[in-house]
């Protein structure tokens, strides 16, 4: 960590936008920096289901409220766990070949998380994990604290909060990577806790919003969400251009699932140790993806984690996905500032900068076309799950949003 540089990236879903992001933004400028560039999901996100709405609303939101240039995260990384998803973020942020600094949210204090860093990168920590992992059945997060607790328990508690596994998870994909990134710390004990069920002043968690809003209580929501992004939001959920109705991706993802076998899951991100048996047999037995998680869901495998797999299975995202190099920078929103920095962007990025997937041919890498096909069938999905589903080739037809004042 070291002081704030001109460009500060920001990992992030917005799911929704709401005043603990603003916050953020406005910590991250006053520390120093001049341009904020958010790297953010797609249509679906890590916690394995479609965003609230879509990516490229969410982008306005960002750009109207401090962003000034928004370019896609990768679905490949964006719905998997902790560790592809950092590397993810960092993987992308480097291809953009800006130099700057990642600015995050954590509650821990910048020293304990490098702290926290250093111990959990040696290799004889994560060995102990492993071993651990294997011989009692748990799974890593609940090794992973086992073995911290024996190393130094003072570093235990912070691990109970998913801002802080997240930041951790920044720190160890800017080593891994040889990044040029530094990285910034806004503290997070003014915000409300990650997916906290109650709000802390004017500052909610994105799930006690998104709750308040499919339950229909939008005015309970209203309050922790900026103006700008209330009035957009509420007009595209009574135009039925959300996808807040659970039970349409449900059946959605489930009538895809039912035509797989045991073998096509042997290929997907997160599937391992012969889990796609116990999947196979639960996507026989279940009606809903609720009852598929719960039906597969095992001491060593999370619940989150279950989710994100299916999510991956759905829209085809394999391991050798999952670890591959970022093949294309998408951008989906941008203000003056931002065009100013495309500009820059396309003389240093490392991969080709688009602003549509017809840019990406029978000309470009492998891995682009690839995931150019997985950015056009999570396009596909992501409609199934409105009320009031657009064109379906969508991911054809989208164009930036340009922020003019």
């Amino acid at each position: 960590m070291s002081d704030m540089k001109k460009n500060a990236f920001i990992i992030a879903e917005y799911n929704p936008f709401h005043n603990g992001h603003q916050y953020h933004i406005k910590e991250t400028l006053k520390a120093g920096a001049e341009n904020i560039i958010c790297i953010m999901n797609g249509n679906f996100v890590q916690r394995g289901e479609p965003a609230l709405c879509s990516k490229l609303l969410r982008a306005e939101f960002a750009v109207k409220n401090g962003a000034d240039l928004v370019i896609e995260l990768p679905v490949k990384y964006g719905i998997s766990d902790a560790s592809h998803f950092a590397r993810g973020g960092v993987l992308t942020a480097n291809a953009t070949g800006l130099a700057g600094t990642l600015s995050f949210g954590a509650c821990a204090a910048p020293e304990a998380l490098q702290k926290l860093a250093e111990i959990s990168r040696s290799q004889g920590f994560l060995q102990q994990v492993r071993k651990v992992s294997e011989n009692e059945g748990k799974n890593y997060p609940a090794a992973f604290n086992k073995v911290l607790s024996l190393t130094d328990e003072s570093l235990c508690r912070l691990t109970d909060d998913a801002n802080n596994v997240l930041g951790l998870e920044y720190i160890h994909a800017i080593n891994k990577t040889n990044s040029t990134l530094d990285y910034f710390v806004v503290n997070r004990s003014v915000l409300a806790p990650h997916d906290a069920s109650a709000p802390a002043d004017a500052l909610a968690s994105a799930k006690y919003i998104r709750d308040n809003i499919t339950s229909g209580n939008l005015a309970e929501a209203e309050k922790y969400m900026p103006e700008n992004v209330f009035a957009i939001l509420t007009d595209t959920l009574n135009k039925g251009k959300c996808a807040e109705k659970r039970e349409f991706f449900d059946r959605a993802a489930l009538s895809y699932l039912f035509h797989l076998q045991t073998e096509d899951f042997t290929f997907i991100n997160g599937v391992a140790q012969g889990l796609e048996n116990r999947i196979i047999n639960a996507i026989r037995e279940s009606s809903s993806l609720t009852a598929l998680y719960d039906n597969v869901k095992t001491k060593r495998f999370t619940h989150a984690r279950i989710r994100q797999i299916i999510l991956a299975a759905v829209l085809g995202v394999t391991k050798q996905d999952a670890e591959s190099d970022v093949s294309y920078i998408r951008v989906l929103a941008f203000n003056e500032k931002g065009k100013e920095l495309l500009r820059e962007m396309r003389k240093t990025a490392k991969v080709p900068v688009i602003t549509n997937l017809s840019d990406i041919t029978e000309k470009s890498s492998f891995q682009a076309q690839k995931d150019k096909e997985t950015d056009y069938l999570a396009g596909k999905m992501f409609e199934l799950c409105k009320l009031a589903p657009d064109n379906a080739n969508t991911e054809f037809l989208l164009k930036p949003y340009i922020f003019s004042k």
